[in-house]
């Protein structure tokens, strides 16, 4: 366990209770591997096996292969750590699939639209393939300072503003969400998406990537990412009347084995922990001054209350129930 954040609270981290313990057992992660385009055949993988993820292939168009692999390393490598080390359950490996696939999907189809829409960027220059004779006087004809020259290289203006969907596409690479798997739904309709990619709309919905805000710990200034711990564990932000939540992460890390660092976020000079000077926070964290986000150790948000709760620690232990797929099945719905 590394060391505690300034003006944070980190609870547990040691092994579960007996009663918890289900040991490094044989897992399910589906992991898969196919043609471009396609649905690619599943293969089991068992936890502990040595074998990682297969990804699937796709063209290099939008250049985000690598970042739907690294999100898949990122969304696996916590979950199998946890198993492993009997702080979760099986089914949490399960919600390897039920996260990444239809992310994976959604890339790869954008990354064929990206890919066909050259097709438009070539039409709209004149280039004819196999043919250096027709695509010479084309584009001769739209480089030509006559009136059809002029209105070629309007059109190709036109056309190559498309090529944003490629090169401006914020919402394809920080919008993307889990509708299912360890998350806890808390029946919030998502944020509209861009059909163009460009418009990103950062939420702490549950499933959702936490947003990128700075805040002051003293004099430094540091990200919401920053928080989240790099050892497997969990962050709890709290607001500034959520000390019944900080409370509970203390019973629940202790109950499940698992690392909680708690994070209380105020907007006072003075205020214990961190400090929302620039009011970026308030405006994104969707919860009241009393409310908690529970953050994934991949960065995803697991859950959240928009206010305090009287049953706070039986609350929060049914939401690691969950979400470590100790309560029989992954949530859905969100």
């Amino acid at each position: 366990m590394g060391p505690a954040l300034p003006g944070a609270a980190r609870h547990g981290g040691g092994r579960p209770r007996r009663g918890h313990d289900h040991g490094p057992r044989p897992g399910a992660a589906e992991a898969a591997r196919g043609p471009r385009g396609t649905d690619p055949p599943r293969e089991r993988v068992p936890a502990g096996g040595g074998r990682g993820p297969l990804v699937p292939l796709r063209p290099p168009a939008a250049g985000g292969g690598l970042n739907t692999a690294i999100q898949d390393v990122h969304n696996l490598a916590w979950k199998l750590g946890a198993v492993l080390e009997g702080r979760a359950g099986d089914a949490l490996l399960d919600s390897y699939e039920a996260e990444r696939l239809p992310v994976a999907r959604r890339n790869v189809g954008w990354a064929m639209g990206c890919l066909l829409n050259y097709g438009s960027l070539f039409a709209a220059l004149g280039m004819a393939h196999g043919k250096p004779e027709a695509t010479e006087a084309s584009i001769r004809e739209l480089l030509a300072d006559t009136p059809m020259g002029e209105t070629r290289r309007s059109v190709v203006r036109e056309v190559f503003g498309t090529q944003r969907i490629e090169y401006q596409a914020h919402d394809i690479e920080l919008g993307h969400h889990y509708a299912s798997g360890a998350v806890v739904a808390d029946g919030t309709p998502p944020p509209p998406r861009d059909p163009w990619g460009a418009v990103h709309h950062p939420t702490t919905r549950p499933g959702h990537r936490l947003p990128h805000v700075w805040l002051r710990d003293g004099d430094a200034r540091r990200s919401t990412h920053d928080l989240v711990p790099g050892d497997g564990g969990f962050l709890l932000l709290t607001g500034p009347l959520g000390e019944g939540w900080a409370a509970a992460a203390k019973k629940a890390a202790a109950d499940h084995g698992v690392a909680i660092t708690v994070v209380p976020v105020g907007g006072e000079p003075g205020a214990a922990g961190h400090r929302d000077t620039e009011g970026a926070w308030t405006g994104v964290r969707g919860v009241d001054d009393d409310g908690a986000v529970l953050v994934r150790p991949d960065q995803h948000v697991a859950w959240r209350s928009v206010r305090g709760s009287r049953r706070a620690d039986h609350e929060l232990g049914e939401v690691l129930d969950t979400v470590l797929g100790r309560s029989g099945a992954a949530n859905g719905g969100c």
